[in-house]
């Protein structure tokens, strides 16, 4: 069945839009001498891991596998990510301004020529996809924005106390300001030498000039041979294409492109699945900073599908006519009963009608006698 299901899937693949190489592959052929050797041709990723097994069918239709699968790694074309760092003179923040910094990543994917999702900027996103750290940022910086507007309106609260505390205690300070002029006048020469001496102490604060924003090419998986050093050329050519999307309201960018190298990412605590009523949450850490995917998938009984609104609608009709046709049922029962209960009523009156003639026989011919 695996060797069948992989016929199917590669007929799949054939009319997919994902490459051979991320799919099953099967081949088949007639073995007419069994001396002479059969074999196969496979597509295969950069570094990818892979397993083969061959699988017989004979002229009953029955399969074999070979007792072992061939796990192999495909051999590095010499792919490798780099950098592009682009330079500008304005503002520019990959959080608040990241809808017009996935536009130039989607300007370098097709100044490139290669597909949208191998250029990304440095939270993930590529393209038409935005990356979920970016919403996590916009909102952390909006509560900022609230803590602050919060303490300023408790500031000035405080203030306006201080405030109307100092108009009340205004006249106990005159009288003490007199005695105080001579004090303050000390302690306003040490504050002034103080001032002097921290004014030298302290640096002069940076004034920021210019605003990087890092994008990231991906390689290509797919080719023979992938030379950086060709494509960073073609990259660092980009730069009309870059300033068309971003030019009219953070200036030109200067674009300098080096190639990167990706640190492997392992794990510290290894994943683990905790369960609750109606979710299950997947957690561990990792040594380095990455991308983290989950997955999950239920093993037991598919969910019954949704019932459609004709399909509710039968029900409900089919509901309605059960208690209809039991309504008619008891009305039946009920009928009958009432009917039986009159004529054995009926009956017993008639009985009783001809024991009292009886009677009334009797009588007579007693007092005949």
């Amino acid at each position: 069945m695996a060797a069948i299901d992989a016929m199917a899937a590669s007929e799949e693949a054939q009319a997919s839009t994902f490459h051979w190489a991320d799919m099953p592959q099967a081949c088949n052929d007639v073995i007419l001498d069994a001396t002479v050797p059969m074999s196969c041709s496979f597509e295969t990723a950069s570094l990818g891991n892979y397993q083969a097994a061959l699988v017989c069918e004979d002229i009953d239709g029955y399969w074999y596998a070979s007792a072992a699968a061939n796990a192999f790694t495909a051999l590095d074309n010499g792919g490798q990510a780099f950098n592009m760092a682009l330079t500008y003179a304005q503002a520019i923040d990959v959080n608040t301004d990241n809808e017009v910094v996935l536009e130039v990543a989607c300007a370098i994917s097709v100044g490139l020529q290669i597909p949208s999702a191998r250029v990304t900027d440095e939270l993930g996103g590529f393209c038409g996809s935005p990356s979920p750290l970016v919403s996590a940022a916009v909102e952390e910086e909006a509560a900022e924005e609230t803590a602050a507007t919060d303490d300023a309106a408790a500031t000035d609260d405080a203030a306006a106390t201080e405030d109307a505390a100092a108009t009340e205690d205004a006249a106990a300070r005159l009288l003490q300001e007199e005695a105080a002029t001579e004090e303050a006048a000390t302690e306003e020469t040490t504050e002034e030498a103080a001032t002097e001496e921290t004014a030298t102490e302290e640096p002069a604060e940076v004034v920021q000039t210019e605003w990087v924003i890092n994008m990231y090419v991906q390689p290509d998986p797919y080719a023979t041979v992938y030379a950086v050093a060709d494509v960073i050329a073609v990259a660092d050519t980009l730069t009309d294409e870059i300033d068309a999307v971003t030019s009219a309201d953070f200036g030109a960018a200067v674009v300098v492109s080096t190639a990167v190298t990706e640190v492997a990412c392992a794990f510290v605590s290894a994943p683990a699945a905790t369960p609750d009523k109606t979710s299950f949450a997947v957690a561990g850490t990792t040594d380095v900073a990455g991308y983290v995917y989950c997955w999950g998938e239920n093993d037991g009984e598919a969910k019954p599908a949704p019932v459609t609104d004709d399909a509710a609608a039968r029900l409900l009709q089919e509901e309605e006519a059960t208690e209809e046709a039991a309504t008619e049922e008891a009305a039946t029962e009920e009928a009958a009963t009432e009917e039986a209960a009159t004529e054995e009523a009926a009956t017993d009156d008639a009985a009783e009608d001809d024991h009292d003639h009886d009677d009334h026989e009797e009588d007579m011919d007693s007092a005949e006698w």
